[in-house]
């Protein structure tokens, strides 16, 4: 289901945004990068951007960012998908490997310990690399994991230790408030990701263990109204088309919040359309879903 899902919208956005950065848009794009003053940062020419496909679709595309450093570029932001699948690849035998040695009655320890010290390394990895070498602790998987893992955490430790209606409540609330205090506070001199990435990611993990379908409270209600539940089925769709549009609207007609706000209106009109032509019918395709081989099978 994850491979359908990934794959529909990507097929038809990554050779769109390649073409995009080709579109003999070198020079604006390098003057937009000086206006965000990222002169110290490399900026890909537009003729690699579109070499760099394999990259791409061999889920590889962060290691190529990371060994080039940060650049304003069309596609960079298919570095996460990358580094989702290179997750997907490996965390599944860590669980497997601890779930093997668990004791009868306690298969939950196990998991748990091997997550929390892969979190703690990770991070610790993420911090360093932060002050170090930006662009890797940015890119690279292992600086990237602990947020993974934040996630593997709460969804196995509320299995052992359930959350009460009022502490739920008072987490999920607590999360959506320190949420939007991050979009607000943070910006471009912001140390990203090391310590500061620890707000969204502890929130979002305290949004997880606090908030359920059943749940009455005020987080969830709001999480649950159409307006939300229409821009969260979007949201994968709206991700990949968002950064292409941004970066050529501010490289052709100049970077302003205007600018910005239009490109990303347009990129939710595009993943409206995406989402009803490509994603939603080929995550429910009688087809692959008959024969699972066929979508699941990378």
């Amino acid at each position: 289901t994850r491979l359908r899902t990934v794959t529909g919208v990507q097929t038809c956005a990554l050779p769109i945004s390649i073409r995009a950065g080709g579109l003999g848009l070198q020079e604006d794009l390098q003057r937009a990068a000086d206006r965000e003053r990222l002169r110290e940062r490399r900026t890909l020419p537009c003729r690699d951007v579109r070499a760099t496909i394999w990259w791409h679709v061999s889920y590889l595309s962060n290691v190529l960012f990371a060994r080039r450093g940060d650049w304003l570029g069309t596609v960079t932001h298919f570095w996460t998908l990358a580094v989702e699948e290179q997750f997907y690849l490996v965390w599944p035998l860590l669980i497997w490997g601890a779930l093997r040695h668990s004791e009868a009655g306690r298969r939950l320890t196990k998991p748990l310990v091997v997550m929390g010290g892969v979190a703690g390394a990770s991070l610790a990895l993420s911090v360093w690399l932060t002050n170090v070498a930006q662009p890797l602790a940015f890119f690279a998987s292992p600086a990237r994991a602990w947020e993974f893992a934040a996630g593997g955490i709460v969804a196995l430790g509320i299995q052992r230790w359930p959350v009460s209606r009022s502490l739920g409540a008072y987490l999920s609330s607590a999360a959506l408030v320190t949420l939007a205090i991050s979009v607000v506070a943070f910006n471009s001199s912001t140390p990203f990701p090391g310590l500061a990435a620890t707000v969204p990611v502890v929130a979002t993990a305290a949004l997880m263990a606090g908030s359920t379908p059943q749940d009455a409270h005020i987080a969830s209600r709001l999480l649950a109204t159409p307006i939300l539940q229409f821009f969260g089925r979007l949201s994968y769709s709206w991700y990949l088309w968002h950064w292409p549009l941004v970066i050529v609207a501010t490289a052709v007609f100049g970077d302003s919040r205007g600018i910005r706000l239009l490109a990303v209106v347009a990129a939710l009109a595009a993943s409206w359309v995406t989402f009803h032509l490509l994603e939603h019918p080929i995550r429910t395709s009688r087809v692959l879903l008959a024969r699972p081989s066929r979508s699941d099978r990378k």
